[in-house]
């Protein structure tokens, strides 16, 4: 599959410090976020946007990371987006078993990256967008 660039990110976060490390990470990608903090909201943005990949928290008012996870497979349109599950808690196992990736809290530059390797989007030159952070 080849690398698709300029990757449109979806992120279902409530943590203010969170979001703001995401959207450097993005910035450096050349990419695009938007952002969410509701159940509802996510869906509607997924449905909307078409992003490459959805990054969720785990942890989120009103809901969980897991529900958002189950409405996004209970749509035919939205089931194929990749999903990767951002916590602190330790959930990697989990995540994988519901066909998800997963990215451990504090969210790591070449982590993100990796991930977004891993799904075939190409961020651009890691090398240039090191020297962004």
């Amino acid at each position: 599959m080849p690398n698709k660039p300029f990757p449109t990110i979806v992120l279902v976060e409530d943590d203010p410090q969170a979001v703001y490390l995401l959207q450097r990470y993005v910035d450096c990608t050349g990419g695009r976020l938007l952002h969410t903090r509701l159940f509802e909201k996510a869906l509607t943005l997924a449905a909307q946007e078409n992003p490459d990949v959805i990054f969720i928290d785990l942890i989120l008012p009103g809901t969980s990371g897991w529900e958002v996870l189950e409405g996004l497979r209970a749509n035919a349109w939205l089931q194929t987006i990749p999903v990767v599950i951002c916590s602190c808690l330790p959930a990697r196992s989990q995540s994988l078993a519901a066909d998800a990736e997963f990215l451990q809290k504090p969210i790591l530059y070449e982590d993100f990256l990796l991930i977004l390797n891993k799904l075939g989007l190409n961020p651009l030159d890691q090398e240039k967008s090191l020297a962004y952070l």
